[in-house]
């Protein structure tokens, strides 16, 4: 990795941080329903009642952790809604900066525009803007998943008890994230050809307080999953089908994104020689991708399942991004402003689908109450007509 100047580095994190908060300010009216189910559960704990829904004990939550740390901040007369959002907000500011600092690795050089550019495109895209303010757990395991990435890319010296945590902290915040426990054994087994017994006892940190979650669970509820996993989640080609659209659709919304993103992720793979790093990180993509086509799309708005991945998908846009500077002629101005039409139209193609994304849910949203309003009127005047 080349010198990075810390004034211009400290300069573009204060801007990657300023333009996610300024981007959330459209979002404030978006919460969901689902957070105040995990909030109900969260003060009838801290009351002593348990992990109930006012009285039932069914496990109608699917976020654990997120759940408990909400308990003791209900006790102390803090909105909940609000602390969600906050959590939120600094887990998104951690992911969209330690991606910063990942997508640098790119670099040949001290110009940071770049990884700027694409860590800027990836925090104003709507999913990740309106999770944040939705009150659910998305932005803070987006924030658990980055920290495992970071450390295991950087090599960091605590990796060795510290990634064992944060895998525990993402299973237990959604159920998916057994499936980046199950990635991180394989990249260690068939990658880092490490033997069996040290990845076991490297994963104790892992496996005994998970195991103990899951004999409590049982012994609480009944059930070894949670009860939403039951009532919500189907199988079958159709549910696969549906499923792969939905994922789809991610990148059609915003398709000058996705057609850099897809042309970065062939640059990462292509590139001579392959840098084993981004195992670790196109296992993860895959395994949010894999969970979808088997339980099917999320019934939510935002692509809900696909947010948590988000920040790290400034990696592969930085990779396409450098690619293409590289291998086009330097000190031509055709060129240069070219290049730099690019860098523009990635911006302007996020920030348009961010709009255009919200632009169709309101027109929508208010043509279908017009409609509901209208019917209501009518129906007044049912008995008086016939």
């Amino acid at each position: 990795m080349t010198y990075i100047n810390t004034k211009n580095k400290i300069i573009a994190q204060i801007g990657l941080a300023s333009i996610f908060v300024i981007g959330l300010i459209p979002f404030i009216p978006f919460v969901v329903d689902d957070a105040f189910i995990s909030f109900v559960y969260s003060k009838n704990l801290i009351l002593g009642n348990g992990l109930t829904y006012n009285g039932i004990l069914v496990e109608g939550f699917s976020n654990p952790l997120w759940t408990v740390i909400f308990a003791p901040l209900i006790g102390l007369g803090i909105d909940p809604l609000w602390a969600a959002r906050i959590i939120s907000i600094i887990s998104g500011m951690i992911s969209i900066l330690l991606t910063f600092e990942l997508s640098l690795d790119f670099l040949d050089n001290d110009k940071i525009f770049l990884p700027f550019l694409s860590c800027a495109s990836v925090s104003v895209l709507a999913p990740y803007l309106a999770w944040t303010m939705g009150g659910l757990e998305t932005i803070f395991l987006s924030a658990l998943v980055v920290s495992l990435v970071f450390i295991e890319w950087k090599d960091h010296a605590s990796k060795k008890w510290l990634s064992p945590i944060l895998l525990l902290a993402i299973a237990l915040t959604r159920p998916e994230g057994v499936i980046v426990f199950i990635i991180w054994v394989l990249f260690r087994v068939l990658v880092q050809k490490l033997s069996l017994l040290k990845i076991l006892m490297d994963s104790l940190l892992f496996i005994l307080p998970f195991t103990a979650s899951l004999i409590i669970r049982w012994h609480t509820y009944g059930f070894i999953l949670p009860n939403t996993a039951y009532v919500k989640v189907e199988t079958g080609l159709s549910v696969s089908v549906n499923a792969v659209q939905w994922l789809m659709s991610f990148l059609t919304l915003r398709p000058l994104f996705g057609l850099i993103l897809v042309f970065g992720i062939a640059v990462m793979i292509l590139k001579k020689p392959f840098n084993k790093k981004f195992i670790l990180l196109f296992g993860i993509f895959l395994g949010f991708i894999a969970f979808v086509i088997f339980s099917g799309r999320d019934w939510m708005p935002h692509h809900r399942f696909l947010t948590p991945i988000i920040p790290l998908l400034a990696l592969p846009i930085t990779a396409a991004l450098v690619c293409q500077k590289r291998s086009l002629p330097q000190n031509n101005l055709r060129v240069e402003v070219g290049c730099f039409s690019v860098k523009i139209l990635v911006s302007l193609g996020c920030i348009n689908a961010n709009i255009s994304y919200r632009l169709c849910v309101t027109i929508y949203s208010f043509f279908d109450n017009v409609a509901i309003n209208y019917a209501t009127y009518i129906s007044r005047f049912k008995f008086s007509v016939w």
